[in-house]
């Protein structure tokens, strides 16, 4: 998928007429789409699932009932623990240290920051770690660091890149000097990934999401399956082609917000989660796009050669309209492309979250798939329910996400310990630590008066 948007970019970016593209490219560019599988299971022994409902406890519950059941009791099994969470906490504050330790020295205008899932509170115990390296001025509101373009930063990223590299603390550590300078790194003992990156700031992308999840309760536990459900499958990295954390966020969004205009919205977190599959096994992509603000709903793609969008664009400017205008800036049918999903970013108009998903033709199919597999579960629980007996499957939600908890048991496992170890061991030290700190009565602290003891107060 990598390739697709390489070969794309070098087509467009030289103007190469589309006769003169070999027919074997064009071919791999607009390729055959496929229902993907998700990753398999590497444990030799299956493991119950901890989400599951079982098949006695559920047996006089609909089907909607236990998928509403399954899809909350995941949502709190995938979030991390106690444990994860003291862990990612550490290890945050580790890399955050040793890139401003690296760098911050001979730049002293260098400042980090977490972000993304982690700040948004939709963070999966097995999400990678978003760190930002940016100047000071510039996370303040500047429109550019003070170091010149992103790009140049990469003059700083890649000695960084070259320092963890030559650490026993990271591993699996690379560096990709683009737009967005990232680094991408392992912490060796507990496995958690980390990601960082020098960006603009993302606070008007962190304010839609809150705000979306204040008016949506089921949001985090519906995109904690659905983050899932993407992942196992190798479809929400950006760059191999998936649609990105962010942008599943909002196609999560749209599609329940066009479902709340329909006649019978879908009210229950299971109907919710149907309504997402049945929405986009059945949009049309190569017609429209989708925008949520002021309200979500589609809009027409259009043709360039047909349509050339620069007065559009500066007739909706001029009257005020920044979100029509990124709809004409972003909603071009793309000649090679045509499948990708036009999502307009609520947060900068001009942003189009699904334009680098080059494997949309694969995530469309593999929606639809999914949605006709959980559609006859669905019926299946109804009719064994009907002759009051318990459904054979295991789990309405395995189709989608898997043997979840078996993919990522190592890895959590991993993760939980060297929290609960970094945990105690910051314990004890804080312990020792307060046994040196003299008494309250040694500091000259006021001491506590005595049972019958006047208070004197000084005038």
């Amino acid at each position: 998928m990598q390739w697709i948007g390489e070969s794309v970019d070098t087509i467009s970016r030289n103007r190469i007429p589309l006769e003169d593209v070999d027919k074997e490219t064009l071919a791999r560019i607009d390729y055959e789409p496929m229902v993907m599988k998700p990753a398999e299971s590497t444990l030799e022994k299956s493991q119950p699932i901890p989400w599951s409902q079982g098949q006695t406890t559920s047996r006089g519950s609909s089907a909607m009932e236990r998928l509403d059941s399954e899809i909350n009791a995941f949502a709190a099994y995938i979030s991390p623990t106690t444990a994860e969470s003291a862990a990612r906490d550490a290890i945050a504050s580790r890399v955050r240290r040793f890139i401003e330790k690296a760098i911050g020295r001979s730049n002293r205008e260098i400042r980090t920051d977490v972000f993304g899932s982690e700040q948004t509170g939709l963070a999966l115990a097995h999400s990678d770690i978003d760190v930002r390296v940016s100047d000071r001025k510039w996370a303040q509101g500047d429109s550019q660091p003070r170091f010149g373009t992103y790009y140049s930063f990469g003059k700083i990223m890649k000695p960084l890149a070259e320092r963890l590299k030559n650490t026993t603390e990271w591993i699996c550590v690379s560096f990709r000097h683009s737009a967005y300078p990232i680094i991408n790194a392992q912490h060796r003992e507990s496995g958690i990934d980390v990601q960082i990156v020098c960006a603009p700031p993302t606070t008007p992308q962190q304010e839609w999401t809150a705000k979306y999840m204040n008016e949506m309760p089921n949001l985090k536990a519906l995109y904690s399956v659905l983050r899932v459900m993407f992942g196992v499958r190798g479809l929400v990295d950006v760059f191999n082609g998936g649609i990105g954390s962010y942008g599943l966020f909002m196609m999560l969004v749209a599609a329940l917000k066009r479902g709340e205009r329909s006649t019978n919205p879908p009210v229950a977190i299971g109907e919710q989660l149907m309504h997402f599959l049945r929405f986009y096994a059945h949009f049309d992509m190569q017609k429209r796009g989708l925008t949520l603000s002021p309200v979500a709903k589609p809009f027409l793609k259009h043709d360039f050669k047909d349509a050339p969008p620069t007065p559009y664009i500066a007739a909706a400017k001029a009257r005020g309209d920044s979100v029509r205008a990124g709809q004409w800036a972003i909603g071009r049918l793309r000649p090679l492309q045509p499948y990708l999903l036009s999502l307009q970013d609520p947060a900068k108009p001009t942003n189009d979250l699904g334009r680098k998903s080059n494997a949309m033709k694969h995530i469309q199919e593999t929606i639809a798939e999914l949605s006709i597999v959980m559609q006859e579960n669905i019926a299946a629980v109804e009719v064994a329910r009907a002759h009051g007996s318990a459904w054979e499957g295991e789990s309405l939600l395995e189709p989608l996400v898997g043997r979840a908890h078996e993919i990522f048991a190592d890895r959590r496992q991993r993760v939980e310990d060297w929290g609960k170890a970094a945990a105690q061991s910051h314990s004890s030290k804080a312990k020792r630590q307060g046994a040196k700190e003299p008494s309250s009565q040694q500091k000259g602290a006021p001491r506590a008066p005595q049972k019958g003891e006047k208070i004197v107060q000084a005038s």
